[in-house]
């Protein structure tokens, strides 16, 4: 992109952004706290000076005021890839990318477009801030008038693809045979079972998919997760339910479409303060939602004693105790410790806890007894108690008391509650 000889920008994987002065390609710093993001697209304002925008991976999008300045994340409002970044002005900006998403910046924020069909977005142009085209798979293009987004058809020439070339493809989509799938840098059919795993999940109608070791390699219709336990695969991505092949795929909390019928659910998480009866024990849990959607869409998870040890594992799956905050998501209710899966590697004290295949840190890649201070230095911290606890823990293992170094502090909130547990900070 480059409005004039001497400021031209380039943007590309790996957090790659580079500007060339007239004389020099310079590397822009990449945001921190994000290594494993991928740069879609980039645009900057057609006066000279003006605020450069990228486009990315997750739904990411980026400011920078001068080349010399640092790239500042902005929320979009999704989580699916935005493709590609076209400026007019500094209040109007356009992002487009999957499932038809459009957003459009107001000034100091972004607002979402609507657009007619799921069919993702490619790329973006425009004369003006009410005249501006966006072009898509399938031959697509739609037009955005000012106040409405409309398929551009009258005047326009056919763009219809040939044959085959109409067919919907990449990660996730129908297949029935590997040629089907060229998305993902080994693509494979899941014919009929998810990872071709035989009792793995059923796959209805097929899976497009790939093995994958970071989002990086399912672009740009997928996020890589490990959900089968048979290794890790390219999903296609999803912000909402209607987003996969309903009812058949599910979109899962991740951000990824799975089969439905795979994804155990048995509680409302916005019900109450989010407690539930864990079928089967009958014991005291928590909510957490599964499942994109209304309803029947959370699983009751066991409660559990902060500490060491105090999550049975089921069979060869290994739990341990960490505080789940579900109230980040709008509606949902519980807050407190919950029995969840051990990673395979899991991060010791005061490491970096950082998910190799998102790319972000996350209290899930923490050794048992730890959870990450995502508020703070982002490492993985003891657990504590602002007091022992009296009794025995009811499923064995080492109670959580006062920290042996640092302070036990209220991180969660929770010191005045009926679940109290702190962080070692």
């Amino acid at each position: 992109m480059g409005t004039r000889r001497n400021d031209i920008w380039i943007a590309g994987r790996g957090a790659t952004l580079l500007h060339f002065d007239g004389n020099t390609w310079i590397k822009q710093t990449p945001p921190a706290g994000d290594p494993f993001v991928d740069f879609l697209g980039v645009s900057g304002e057609p006066t000279a000076g003006g605020q450069v925008y990228v486009s990315a991976t997750r739904g990411k999008l980026y400011r920078l005021s001068t080349p010399a300045g640092t790239l500042v994340l902005e929320s979009s409002g999704t989580t699916l890839p935005l493709n590609a970044v076209f400026a007019v002005s500094r209040k109007d900006v356009f992002h487009v990318g999957d499932f038809g998403t459009i957003v459009q910046s107001e000034g100091n924020g972004w607002r979402a477009l609507t657009l007619p069909g799921p069919v993702p977005r490619d790329g973006g142009w425009g004369a003006s801030a009410v005249d501006m085209y966006a072009v898509g798979r399938s031959g697509t293009v739609v037009h955005y008038g000012g106040e409405h987004v409309v398929a551009a058809d009258g005047g326009m020439p056919d763009m219809t693809p040939p044959g085959d070339m109409a067919k919907p493809f990449g990660i996730g989509f129908p297949c029935g045979a590997d040629k089907d799938c060229p998305a993902g840098k080994t693509p494979v059919c899941f014919t009929q079972d998810f990872g071709n795993v035989a009792g793995a999940a059923k796959v209805p109608g097929g899976y497009c998919s790939s093995a994958c070791n970071t989002d990086v390699d399912c672009e740009p219709d997928g996020i890589c997760l490990d959900v089968t336990g048979v290794g890790a695969f390219c999903v296609h991505t999803c912000g909402k339910a209607t987003d996969c092949r309903v009812p058949d795929y599910a979109c899962l909390k991740q951000g990824g479409c799975y089969p439905a019928a795979a994804v155990f659910t048995d509680c409302d998480p916005t019900s109450g303060d989010g407690s539930c009866i864990v079928t089967g024990p009958g014991s005291p849990g928590g909510c957490l939602r599964q499942i994109l959607g209304s309803g029947q869409t959370g699983r009751c998870e066991p409660e559990c004693q902060v500490g060491i040890g105090t999550c049975p594992d089921i069979g060869n799956f290994k739990q341990h105790c960490q505080v789940v905050d579900t109230t980040g998501t709008p509606g949902d209710r519980w807050k407190g410790p919950i029995c969840v899966g051990t990673v395979q590697s899991p991060v010791p004290d005061g490491q970096p806890c950082l998910d190799p295949l998102s790319g972000s840190y996350s209290d899930e890649v923490c050794a048992d007894g730890l959870q990450c201070d995502l508020k703070g230095d982002k490492k993985c911290h003891m657990l504590c108690m602002p007091a022992p606890m009296a009794g025995a823990v009811p499923d064995g293992g080492v109670a959580a008391g006062p920290c042996g170094l640092g302070q036990c502090t209220d991180y969660f909130g929770l010191f005045q509650t009926p679940r109290p547990a702190g962080l070692c900070l």
